[in-house]
């Protein structure tokens, strides 16, 4: 997503991408768009798009592929282990989707809508480092998409926001955590790199006010994803080294320290219940790996046989479950 030059600045929000057009029509409650393209399809005119520097989808490295249209999904389980793809993509230039269940009403929302925040892409590869995170929300469990609206973060007026990770606060509050892609200017000032990762705090989902720098690394992590488990936030990464999915804890949600690495491939999707942590990754499709203390992973299995990398989960009050992810 950014200032492509250098190889060290794609890294995170985009991975391996796809595919070819698809055409949109809105309405004024929803947005269809192009059905889910089914194996090669999913890489048909790469050539079509200008190259890019991004990670690859199976975990394996840094590879030369373009934005392209980054198209996130939604989808839906019994039992989180076997996953119905809905049929349209609900945002199209829709990367990094975190998908947020409302137990609160915040502004406009009422408990239980739907939120997905994302890194929106339309215009960034005719300007690059145009990005900026959009969000879309449902009232009815996912049936249908409000029109994308853009959040506006305040006090932070230099940052370029990606890699959105959404928590809401006992007093009903919603906090962004980010990443601040601006980091490419230093590297092409050649100045120094520091990895930082953000908080901002929002009363109506839409305008956030910058909070602090909650995470500072001169390692490579990017794309936040924060959980509330047994007292303690647990923070996940993606780690630029080897894409594998690194951890951090803070006691206030603010202050984090790193930890290490969980082993999970891939750009993470955390989910907490009351006695485990479920943490998606990407490994030749999306992958359920479970722990009981929120560091030390295992029993990771294939619940979504298909190409697709950042995954977002939330479980409804019925105990099924909703996931979204970015098509690749």
């Amino acid at each position: 997503m950014k200032k492509y030059i250098f190889p060290i600045i794609f890294f995170i929000v985009v991975f391996s991408t796809l595919s070819c057009s698809r055409e949109t029509t809105t309405s004024s409650d929803r947005t269809t768009m192009g059905e889910p393209p089914q194996g090669n399809e999913w890489e048909q005119d790469a050539e079509s798009f200008s190259t890019e520097t991004v990670i690859s989808s199976d975990g394996s490295g840094v590879q030369a592929q373009d934005l392209g249209e980054l198209t996130t999904y939604f989808a839906t389980s019994e039992d989180g282990e076997s996953w119905e793809v809905r049929e349209q993509a609900i945002a199209e230039y829709a990367s990094v989707p975190d998908l947020l269940l409302l137990e609160q009403d915040i502004g406009d929302f009422e408990a239980g809508t739907l939120l997905v925040y994302y890194v929106d892409t339309t215009t960034v590869n005719d300007e690059p480092g145009s990005e900026n995170v959009a969000f879309i929300s449902s009232a009815d469990n996912g049936e249908t998409w409000s029109e994308k609206e853009f959040i506006s973060l305040e006090g932070a007026e230099n940052h370029l926001p990606v890699d959105p990770g959404m928590v809401q606060l006992d007093d009903g509050s919603l906090r962004l955590y980010y990443f601040d892609f601006s980091l490419g200017n230093s590297i092409a000032s050649g100045g120094d790199i520091l990895y930082t990762q953000y908080a901002a705090i929002s009363t109506d989902g839409k305008t956030f006010t910058l909070e602090q720098a909650v995470l500072e690394t001169k390692s490579g992590y990017t794309d936040p994803e924060v959980v509330f488990f047994e007292d303690q936030w647990f923070m996940y990464l993606t780690t630029l080294d080897d894409f594998v999915a690194s951890v951090a804890v803070s006691d206030d949600g603010l202050n984090f320290e790193y930890v290490g690495s969980t082993g999970v491939k891939g750009v993470p999707g955390a989910f907490a219940s009351e006695d485990q942590v479920y943490l998606l990754g990407c490994d030749q499709g999306i992958t359920l790996s479970l722990s009981n203390d929120g560091i030390a992973f295992s029993n990771k299995e294939l619940i979504l046989n298909q190409p697709g990398c950042d995954p977002s989960m939330i479980q409804f009050d019925d105990g099924s479950y909703a996931m979204t992810f970015r098509s690749t």
